[in-house]
């Protein structure tokens, strides 16, 4: 892996502190590893894309999307699907993955100005939608 300190890395995890690190580097492994309070609960099993059969986790960690949604990876296949998605749009882009974060919705961000971009577009998109809906006398109730 190019760019990826594994004694950095554990050390991080001991510390419960904040990770950096390419997307394309990011390994199911290494997500289980940075949230240990997460990956406990088995919901189901499939084939992994290594051959191997695998449990997929229902208390998995989401990581976000471009269009303010975000994805559960409770898998190798879910982590793969999604990095294809990511990579496919935006490149490899750096990740920082928050294990002290509160928050489900907070756990990761990624760090790459195209993707925040679209990001914010997309909210500013939904926000302006929502408002003409409310001076329309709609309700989201």
């Amino acid at each position: 892996m190019n760019n990826f300190n594994l004694h950095s890395y554990f050390k991080k995890q001991y510390l419960n502190e904040s990770l950096e690190v390419n997307l394309k580097d990011l390994t199911f492994d290494m997500l289980i590893d940075t949230y240990p309070e997460n990956y406990k609960n088995i919901h189901f099993s499939r084939m992994q894309p290594d051959g191997k059969k695998g449990n997929y986790y229902r208390d998995s960690v989401s990581l976000p999307n471009w269009d303010d949604s975000s994805t559960s990876i409770g898998d190798m296949s879910a982590l793969e699907t999604y990095k294809e998605k990511i990579i496919g749009r935006f490149g490899d882009v750096k990740i920082l993955l928050k294990p002290e974060s509160e928050d489900w919705f907070d756990k990761a961000e990624i760090l790459n100005d195209k993707f925040q971009d679209t990001k914010d577009k997309i909210g500013k998109g939904k926000a302006s939608s929502i408002k003409k809906d409310m001076e329309r006398g709609w309700s989201i109730d």
